[in-house]
């Protein structure tokens, strides 16, 4: 959520970040408001489904040019790159650049 918040010029806030992003919603958001989570539950069958927030360590890499590598060559953060020269790694990219 952060680094997609970042690269869209806006508070790490997750309804914040949805709703800006352009295009379909990530796959990583689709399920990130605790009431649409909870009506997915509810409908696969999960009685008195209930949602609370996680907060799960993850690692990216040991530096953080490895975590930049990482969080920029994947998912919703890979994509607003694509969409944008202006946020490519370098600057401008140039024919052929492509995430690692």
């Amino acid at each position: 959520m952060i680094p997609v918040a970042a690269l869209l010029g806006i508070p790490p806030a997750p309804r914040e970040v949805v709703a800006r992003y352009p295009g379909d919603r990530p796959a990583t958001f689709s399920l990130s408001d605790p009431a649409r989570l909870r009506d997915v539950l509810v409908r696969a069958g999960f009685a008195d489904a209930s949602v609370e927030p996680a907060r799960v360590p993850q690692d990216f890499g040991r530096t953080a040019d490895e975590a930049a590598e990482a969080l920029l060559a994947s998912g919703p953060a890979r994509y607003l790159v694509e969409q944008d020269e202006l946020l490519s790694r370098g600057g401008r990219r140039g024919p052929g650049w492509r995430p690692r």
